[in-house]
């Protein structure tokens, strides 16, 4: 038996608008602290491994790569459960299954086989978190204001990734991985206690109001089937990079002779640069629907990867790690934005946005591995290999462009 989510509120428009406003700051809030707990946590379950379980670089991959296809499978699923039962029951269970399921699991696995298995519960969570929660989003909005509201989204999840880089190796250098993992728990049952109140949706008139004004301007919609098509190849891309490096970062670090702390600060040039595309996105307009702004950035960070990969210095990271960022955050909100756009398939399109982004995340730490066990003497062959998977990406996005120009 399928529920249905209950009726907006029949209270005066301003007051639905400003309860639906309160409802959107509960979510940015929880959207930033389970971001910081799953960037914070997702750092700390590599190095654990290298360090405690002496996991080869293959091994740290192929832990990214389980955690990211568990995530990618339960995000098929829930985008579609959110448009027919509801967001609610789904994103709750998935803060419920982080602090008091996967992240306990974890501290008390007792060899690498079970803090997969640990590892794999975290990511079903996440899968029943995100979609049904970008999803409720699009219900607390109205349409024409629809870019903002997904543009201080993305800023705050993108906060709490910057915080959560930063403090999981500070927690494993100063409290080690137990109070690490106990602080983590800790914050996502804040976040599942700021999201128990019931949250003010917008009635289907409301979130339409002022639409018709821009209606002429609004794209075709093969034009946005081509641009969701675009922006999911281009965020494929960049999760494939982001997260090859990440995991793999704790396998550079050691052979470059960084510190733990050390490799948080440089995974915040990709991360606070992501933040302040978001930032910058939320303001701008010329970014959507147009090709050239994605291919710019994206070209931009292949070749910054590439020329990083032979220069492995400090100065270097600080000074090219940031155009991959960039690009991270303008493919992340085009493929979240795009899909959004369309009306009553919300769920669906925010279930496919995180299942692409999820596969890149998937195979770029096993690939990025891979190349890692083949070339031992060159650890940036990783950021080569990254860079080479984004300018692919773009010829493929080109061809879509042009196929659908010719048409």
């Amino acid at each position: 038996m399928t529920t249905t989510e209950p009726p907006a509120s029949a209270k005066p428009r301003a007051d639905l608008l400003g309860a639906a406003r309160r409802s959107r700051i509960r979510l940015y809030a929880a959207s930033f602290t389970v971001d910081a707990v799953y960037f914070g946590f997702g750092i700390l379950l590599p190095v654990h491994a290298r360090q405690t379980f002496d996991a080869a670089p293959t091994t740290l991959g192929a832990l990214g790569t389980t955690s990211m296809l568990t995530y990618a499978l339960t995000c098929v699923f829930t985008g579609r459960w959110s448009d027919r039962i509801g967001s609610r029951p789904l994103y709750l269970g998935g803060l419920g299954g982080l602090a008091f399921v996967s992240i306990p699991a974890a501290y008390i696995a007792p060899n690498l086989s079970l803090l997969f298995v640990a590892s794999i519960l975290f990511h079903i969570s996440l899968g029943l978190f995100w979609p049904p929660l970008e999803r409720e989003l699009s219900l607390l909005s109205q349409r024409r204001t629809l870019a903002r509201s997904v543009g201080t989204f993305n800023c705050t999840w993108a906060a709490g990734i910057c915080i959560g880089g930063l403090g999981g190796t500070s927690s494993y250098e100063r409290l080690g991985f137990g109070w690490g993992a106990a602080v983590f728990a800790a914050l996502t049952a804040a976040a599942l206690a700021i999201l128990l109140a019931p949250m003010t949706r917008l009635d289907p008139a409301t979130r339409s109001d002022g639409e018709e004004e821009g209606e002429e301007d609004a794209p075709s919609s093969g034009r946005v089937r081509l641009f969701l098509r675009i922006g999911w190849a281009a965020n494929f891309s960049a999760y494939f990079a982001t997260q090859g490096i990440s995991y793999l970062f704790a396998h550079i670090r050691t052979e470059l002779g960084f510190t733990i702390e050390r490799m948080g600060m440089l995974l915040l040039a990709i991360n606070l640069p992501r933040f302040a595309t978001f930032l910058a996105l939320r303001r701008l307009e010329g970014w959507r629907y147009s090709f050239r702004w994605l291919a710019t950035l994206q070209a931009i960070a292949a070749v910054s990867l590439i020329g990083l990969s032979l220069l492995e210095t400090v100065p270097a990271f600080l000074l090219l790690l940031p155009a991959l960022g960039m690009f991270a955050g303008l493919s992340y909100t085009s493929s979240f934005y795009y899909g959004l756009g369309v009306e009553a398939r919300e769920g669906t399109n925010s279930a496919n946005h995180e299942l692409f982004l999820s596969l890149g995340a998937t195979l770029g730490p096993l690939a990025c591995g891979l190349v890692a066990e083949l070339s031992p003497d060159w650890p940036g062959s990783i950021l080569a290999f990254c860079g080479g998977v984004i300018l692919v990406a773009l010829l493929v996005e080109t061809a879509m462009a042009q196929r659908a120009r010719d048409a």
